[in-house]
């Protein structure tokens, strides 16, 4: 019956150009959000009170680019990007980019049905509130960082309270799924298998403390919902709010700016995936192109392993190696043929020298 979620639709060449298009500008956006955000909880840890041009949520990041001369252009170029990615988020939720077939019809709905469509809908309801901010002056837009009572006006009722427990319990689910990005190499799959080195180590890296960045994010989010229920947690939004829990005390600034400094890494990240590293459409995990399944079985536990053997099979599969053999198991057949027939054992080295014969040893070169 739920067959469907399984299986990845068929687009046509054009649409699937044009997903490949709306994610690569929508992970730029996502790249300027996170560094903002990260930069305002860096601003905030150092001065022991948040900013005046924004508030440490996606809110205050698109506050903070319009508080400037160009500020109207800008709002108007970021409220294209975030369309682009939620329609690229909805593309791929309608599509199920990502699919795998490896994988139980439960995680495949959650993570490449459920998922992509939720944050979608986030996504456009952020390209909506920069929309509202641009027939605003200066002070409205200040102003319009402030979350209105919510969550706090939730506590006043028992169906309210258990809302926030639902979120809360939901931002948790969200802690864990970072945390497992952060130590997993799971999510390498996703990249394009043929990244430079440097690249590939940058983006590496950088996704892994990112990740762990987001983690801490969404467990303070969590922690918010929480609270809420027993007393008021602040007047801005709730990431803002979330956040500035680590203003109070020298070590939780210190935590905080940390934390801010792991965000703006997720920002240099996501640029990375934007221009260069990430595969568009996302790949299944089990893909055989994908970065790390074409290595041997063999291989070392360790993404460092992995990507060592990965970079020597494509070392020794230049085509200046590949024109060697040839001229090797060429010089073999012609000796063979001098001496009226072939040459058993001349045979059996030319086997071994040719990459990918079906005949050859099934051990690891």
């Amino acid at each position: 019956m739920f067959g469907f979620i399984n299986r990845t639709l068929k687009v046509s060449q054009r649409q699937e150009t044009l997903l490949v298009i709306c994610g690569r500008v929508g992970w730029l956006a996502k790249a300027i959000v996170y560094a903002i955000i990260g930069g305002i909880c860096c601003d905030s840890a150092v001065k022991g009170h948040s900013s005046k041009s924004g508030s440490a949520s996606p809110q205050g990041a698109f506050i903070w680019i319009g508080d400037d001369f160009f500020g109207v252009p800008l709002l108007i170029v970021m409220a294209i990007m975030l369309c682009l990615y939620s329609l690229w988020r909805f593309g791929e939720a309608i599509v199920g980019s990502g699919t795998d077939s490896e994988i139980s019809t439960g995680k495949n709905f959650f993570r490449y049905r459920l998922s992509p469509f939720v944050s979608g809908g986030v996504y456009s309801a952020y390209a909506a509130y920069v929309i509202s901010l641009l027939g605003k002056n200066r002070k409205e837009r200040l102003e319009a960082q402030y979350g209105h009572g919510f969550p706090d006006s939730w506590r006043s009722s028992a169906g309210g309270k258990f809302g926030l427990i639902v979120i809360g319990v939901a931002f948790l689910a969200a802690t864990a799924s970072q945390l497992e990005n952060t130590v997993s190499p799971g999510w390498h799959r996703e990249l394009e298998s043929d990244l430079h080195p440097v690249a590939l180590w940058a983006t590496l890296i950088s996704g892994h403390i990112g990740f762990a960045a987001r983690s801490g994010t969404f467990l303070l989010v969590a922690i918010l919902f929480f609270r809420t229920i027993f007393t008021d947690t602040g007047s801005e939004t709730t990431v803002a709010n979330a956040m500035y829990q680590l203003q109070n005390g020298a070590g939780h600034r210190f935590i905080l700016f940390f934390l801010g400094i792991g965000l703006v890494v997720y920002g240099l990240f996501a640029a990375l995936c934007a221009v260069h590293s990430r595969a568009f459409p996302t790949k299944p995990r089990s893909d055989s192109s994908s970065l790390h399944s074409s290595l041997p079985e063999t291989r070392a536990p360790t993404f460092g392993g992995a990507m060592g053997a990965e970079w020597l099979r494509k070392q020794m599969s230049k085509p200046a190696s590949s024109m060697q053999m040839v001229d090797i198991t060429a010089m073999s057949h012609s000796h063979g043929h001098s001496h009226g027939g072939a040459n058993p054992a001349r045979n059996l080295d030319r086997e071994r020298l040719l990459p990918g014969d079906s005949s050859t040893s099934s051990a690891p070169a």
